[in-house]
């Protein structure tokens, strides 16, 4: 694991530091992460410690995510519906009919999901807290072997827009007939 220079005080980076609201904030930190013991670890902290999850991807980190993580998507969704978590959305693409079925089995755990002719973007996955991102193509059977993971507002900021403008010109799954 490497962690990027963030230009941060030094007691910024290991104490944290006192925000606007006059609460203690975690000390931003950026690493790439290249163990796949702490990839599979910091994805179940994403999980397991969000309040709203975003997703951006191909259909092939659908396919792993529902291969390794399924149980956990639902237990967010029961959070969801106690009022304690803010839902998951997803953005992806479909290209074959056979994605069109591991599509259905989320939206029927009541995850978001809307779909873009062509998803120009890397994988990036965003919580309120934590921002996710590799530039691998994910695969049913393969993670990926490094991931940027950081908690920097910077990232967090961009990547919302980013989310957000996708998702306004995605199409939601349940609208498409043809689906």
């Amino acid at each position: 694991m490497r962690q990027i220079n963030t230009s941060l005080s030094k007691d910024r980076r290991v104490e944290g530091y006192i925000n606007r609201e006059n609460t203690i904030s975690p000390p931003t930190k950026t690493e790439i992460v290249t163990e796949q013991k702490e990839i599979i670890k910091r994805m179940t902290d994403f999980y397991k410690t969000s309040d709203e999850i975003k997703f951006c991807s191909q259909v092939g980190s659908l396919k792993l995510i529902y291969s390794n993580f399924f149980k956990i998507n639902k237990k967010i969704h029961d959070r969801y519906r106690k009022g304690s978590h803010k839902g998951i959305r997803w953005i992806t693409s479909l290209n074959k009919k056979d994605d069109i079925e591991l599509v259905k089995n989320y939206n029927d755990v009541g995850i978001e999901i809307r779909y873009v002719k062509e998803l120009s973007t890397s994988n990036f996955a965003l919580s309120d807290e934590t921002f996710s991102f590799t530039i691998e193509k994910i695969e049913k059977t393969k993670m990926a072997t490094n991931i940027l993971s950081s908690n920097d507002k910077l990232y967090l900021n961009y990547y919302n827009t980013v989310f957000k403008n996708l998702w306004k010109k995605g199409i939601d799954i349940n609208e498409n007939k043809r689906y």
